[in-house]
């Protein structure tokens, strides 16, 4: 029988054998449109991450905040502004 991690590796180095022929057989022109693809999707993931992350903060601020009761001082009785 073959271990479960042979099975899956066997699998991985399949499509990765794949994946070089399919990129062997692409114009430069397909490789290009690819790149710039991939790129505008990393730059929107990491902006979506970043707002996301600055949302978080925004939040945790937010909420260190309202567990602080401000407690406004009272003039002493009998005394006159």
């Amino acid at each position: 029988m073959v271990p479960y991690t042979d099975i899956g590796n066997t699998t991985m180095d399949r499509r990765n054998a794949q994946q070089r022929k399919r990129r062997a057989e692409m114009t430069n022109e397909q490789l290009e449109e690819k790149r710039r693809r991939n790129a505008e999707y990393q730059r929107q993931d990491r902006a979506r991450k970043k707002v996301e992350l600055q949302n978080n903060s925004t939040t945790s601020i937010a909420n260190q905040d309202s567990d602080i009761i401000i407690v406004e001082p009272s003039l002493p009785t009998g005394k006159m502004l």
